[in-house]
């Protein structure tokens, strides 16, 4: 299977991390304007602050007294509140990754059985596009004994201190280099909507594992940022359609709507469980603070992160986490016709029972390994850092070639 536009784009990425540990003149020269960048931003995130705080405020005091006159909240808003605390470190006056993570997190705590200290285990778990583990270590138990998959491995080193990680494989998730019916879970979190050939991926995942447990955006992810929310709330339908789609080509995202998803999904799955969230009228509550902090992903710029979470760490965080559950709550009332979040529970139509054997498979001839080692290709995997560079021979070349070692690494905290 081709790797596909996100390893296409990734694999670029990872280069470039590497290439920031050598030397050379123009490096040095785009290093030094992209400096100056940062600090331009930086200058102008100190001088927002003030406003990011007064905002959220108000924004508590208006939307608190809508709580109080709501009904009782759904199960998975309800789970969310509760949630929203712990990401508060992570994501300081940030509501956009906060309340996604909650509510994502909620649906899985309810859905994976594998989530649940007290649960039997129900067979090998695996996770694709683990990143650096932040989130993963938040929804399983230390003794879950998870095989994490990882395109990144300057993201994957991080999670070696990770109890509930038990192997820790570099591999391309979009066809992973797993045996057929031999998990009994595959977990994939915040990575579908960066793939193009989606039939392709799911079929994929649908042949390895008995169960699958993945989230997507849809197209009203991109139309809720604040640019566009505010074009469509001025009548300006066509340039709000325009910016959406901007911002869904620069975030390598590949969006459809979620009656499209809602049919692609049952092309290889039967689907147990199906949640929609995140309205898009709370999503662009929230995008306002991520246009304050000058940001439009989940990481939390760092010179704002460390003066709230330091000097200003009391007000900040009692704001903040009153903020999060607010508009989880609120989100909790709206009719569910414009999320821009779906997550999904899945049981494969391709596997009946799980079979005995190895877990990983070569990724070049897909026949399983005998320990690290492809009998039939005559070669063996190579290991490094106590990672499994299970790539295809190119893209291995790519990846481990230029990787520089745990000294190269990304923020602990980089998703």
């Amino acid at each position: 299977m081709p790797s596909g536009e996100i390893n296409r784009g990734y694999l670029a990425f990872i280069r470039r991390i590497g290439l920031r540990e050598r030397p050379g003149g123009a490096r040095w020269l785009r290093r030094g304007s992209s400096a100056l960048l940062r600090v331009g931003a930086d200058v102008v995130r100190l001088a927002m602050l003030p406003l990011l705080l007064l905002y959220g405020a108000l924004l508590v005091l208006v939307l608190a007294r809508r709580a109080r006159r709501t009904q009782e909240l759904p199960d998975l808003h309800r789970d969310a509140i509760g949630l929203a605390a712990s990401f508060l470190d992570q994501y300081p006056m940030h509501p956009y990754p906060a309340i996604a993570k909650s509510l994502e997190l909620a649906f899985l705590r309810r859905h994976l059985p594998a989530s649940d200290p007290g649960a039997p285990p129900t067979g090998p778990v695996v996770e694709l596009a683990v990143g650096e583990g932040s989130f993963s270590e938040r929804i399983f138990p230390p003794g879950a004994q998870v095989t994490a998959f990882e395109l990144n491995p300057y993201s994957l080193v991080h999670t070696m201190d990770l109890p509930h990680i038990r192997d820790r494989i570099v591999a391309d998730a979009l066809d992973p280099p797993v045996a057929p019916s031999t998990a009994a879970y595959v977990v994939c979190n915040n990575l579908l909507h960066h793939v193009s050939d989606k039939e392709r991926t799911l079929s994929a995942w649908s042949r390895i594992g008995e169960r699958c447990v993945t989230n997507e955006n849809t197209t009203a992810w991109a139309a809720s940022w604040m640019l566009p929310g505010l074009l469509s709330r001025l009548g300006m339908g066509r340039a709000a359609r325009s910016t959406a789609a901007r911002i869904e080509a620069r975030t390598l995202q590949s969006l459809r709507t979620l009656p499209d998803l809602q049919g692609l999904v049952r092309t290889d799955f039967e689907v147990e469980a199906e949640v929609h969230y995140f309205h898009e009228r709370t999503f662009f509550l929230a995008a306002v603070c991520s246009a304050l902090l000058v940001c439009k992903g989940p990481p939390t710029p760092a010179l704002p992160k460390a003066i709230l979470n330091g000097p200003l760490r009391l007000l900040a965080h009692r704001l903040a986490r009153r903020l999060v559950e607010t508009l989880i709550a609120y989100d909790g009332t709206l009719p569910r016709d414009r999320d821009a979040f779906v997550s999904w529970r899945l049981r494969s139509r391709h596997v009946d029972r799980l079979t005995d054997g190895p877990l990983l498979a070569c990724p070049d001839c897909r026949s399983a390994l005998s320990g690290t080692r492809c009998v039939p290709c005559d070669q063996e995997i190579p290991s490094v850092d106590g990672m499994l560079f299970l790539l295809p021979r190119r893209m291995r070349e790519e990846v481990l070639g230029g990787y520089r070692g745990p000294s190269a690494a990304l923020g602990r905290q980089h998703l």
